[in-house]
């Protein structure tokens, strides 16, 4: 893009990049992290090449958000942070954007956006990729059908909704019980998204308050009870199959109509700002997977499948044409918006011992690569895997048994048993089995500084495109 032939760099390159994780995966302190290393980069502390000629980054200034309105707010999260105040969970799309000159006597700048996404709606793409409720309805149910882990929750739920007679509050009430279980056992699929974050960003968390039932069952009906399944209350929908939708065609036009406004207020703006980025970067805790089964395991390839055949990364031959030629024919001022790069991100390496890293990364790939793979035999795509600590917060001491972590905690130091990773993920195993420290990240207080990391900078190297 033309931007100033009176600056030194007079053209501008314009990249985005989206962010998205589930379960704890540490997206808000990897964002932090890599945005304190981009306002004040060291090149020992986050290398972005080997001799003389390795490029710098020089941060130029903050820019306003073009994919959403808000802002992500770094001063306050890197504030919390250094006080071990955890930020508050993602509830809605932020930015973070800014100009940069990477490198010495370039001709460009790049404009960065860095959109954060949160993990819940990503389980709405099943509803961007369907337009009608019919559809949506017979891709959710064919899910809680055919995937063990999710059937043998959906199950009470699939035989209230082929049952005549089944009034619209059985089938909600039933359909919140099934959204309350899978998300009592950290299983994703979650549709509406709206269940665990409401349209105004409020998390069924936040509704919960500090009840703490004493059973599975009774925080299970807690959930159900607070949870809403659409825009409000008043606005609810659940699939049905296509038996009750011809049996009940006055539920089905209903649950439709809310459906189609659900999709246009809330499911719609954030898959528009997903399409909108270049790059995908999926954050996976594999260490949190082992530490929940292979129910947890199983659920999550299943979803992350759902999530990447809705947003469909990659370019055939005939949209790579398109793309070159827009770019070139608008004198690089635009492009075809649409995901071209994803990179799997196995975050807070620090869990593992130094000698299991390799094993993590392992881990990761077998999980994602057999989902990743067809995209790319049709399509051109880029795909990346690493292993990342936004913040190295262990270390071990010379001596120390091989299974030990050591790290800060407000009590002092802690030093911990730490479970050594399997070469390929079991075939059978329970939660508890594995176990895993939980460092909180320590963020340096002077800002000069600038967090110890683990690969951050080939994240950054990916994201910049730097060879």
């Amino acid at each position: 893009m033309i931007l100033n032939p009176l600056r030194r760099q007079p053209l501008r390159f314009r990249r985005s990049v989206g962010l998205v994780g589930l379960f704890y995966s540490g997206k808000t302190v990897l964002l932090t992290s890599l945005i304190a290393h981009l306002r004040n980069h060291d090149p020992d502390r986050l290398p972005l090449g080997s001799g003389p000629d390795a490029p710098e980054i020089t941060h130029l200034g903050e820019l306003p958000p073009s994919l959403c309105s808000e802002r992500f707010d770094v001063d306050d999260h890197y504030n919390r942070l250094i006080v071990a105040d955890w930020p508050a969970k993602t509830d809605r799309l932020n930015e973070y954007r800014a100009e940069l000159v990477v490198g010495r006597g370039t001709w460009w700048t790049t404009d960065l956006s860095l959109v954060d996404l949160p993990g819940e709606r990503l389980a709405d793409m099943v509803i961007a990729s369907h337009p009608t409720f019919d559809g949506w309805s017979d891709a959710v149910l064919g899910i809680l059908r055919n995937e063990a882990e999710f059937a043998r929750v959906a199950r009470p739920y699939l035989d209230l909704a082929a049952r005549p007679g089944a009034t619209a509050a059985d089938i909600l009430a039933a359909y919140r019980t099934v959204l309350a279980t899978l998300h009592t056992r950290f299983m994703p699929f979650i549709s509406p998204s709206s269940f665990v974050l409401d349209p105004e960003g409020v998390s069924l968390d936040a509704k919960l308050g500090t009840e703490r039932p004493a059973t599975e069952a009774d925080w299970i009906a807690l959930k159900a009870d607070r949870g809403v399944c659409g825009r409000s209350r008043g606005e609810q929908f659940a699939p049905l199959p296509r038996e009750a939708r011809e049996r009940s065609p006055a539920l089905a036009s209903a649950f439709a109509e809310r459906y189609a406004r659900y999709r246009e207020a809330v499911v719609l703006p954030f898959a528009k700002a997903l399409s909108r980025c270049d790059d995908l970067v999926v954050l996976v805790d594999v260490t949190v997977l082992l530490e929940g089964g292979h129910g947890m395991v199983n659920a999550y390839r299943a979803f992350l499948e759902q999530v990447l055949a809705s947003v469909d990364p990659g370019f055939t031959p005939a949209q790579q044409v398109a793309d070159w030629g827009l770019w070139t024919l608008s004198l690089f001022q635009a492009k075809y918006a649409h995901v071209r790069r994803v990179v799997f991100v196995a975050t807070k390496a620090d869990r593992v011992v130094r000698d299991d890293r390799d094993r993590l990364l392992d881990l990761l790939m077998q999980l994602t690569r057999p989902i990743i793979r067809p995209h790319q035999a049709r399509k051109h795509l880029t795909v990346e895997h690493l292993i990342v600590a936004a913040v190295h917060s262990t270390w071990a001491e010379p001596g120390d048994p091989v299974d030990t972590l050591r790290y800060n905690s407000p009590k002092g130091e802690v030093q911990a048993t730490v479970s050594r990773l399997p070469d390929q993920w079991p075939d059978h195993f329970e939660p508890g089995r594995f176990r895993f420290p939980r460092p909180e990240p320590s963020l340096p207080r002077a800002r000069v500084r600038v967090p110890p990391q683990i690969n951050l900078d080939r994240l950054t190297r990916f994201l910049l495109d730097l060879k």
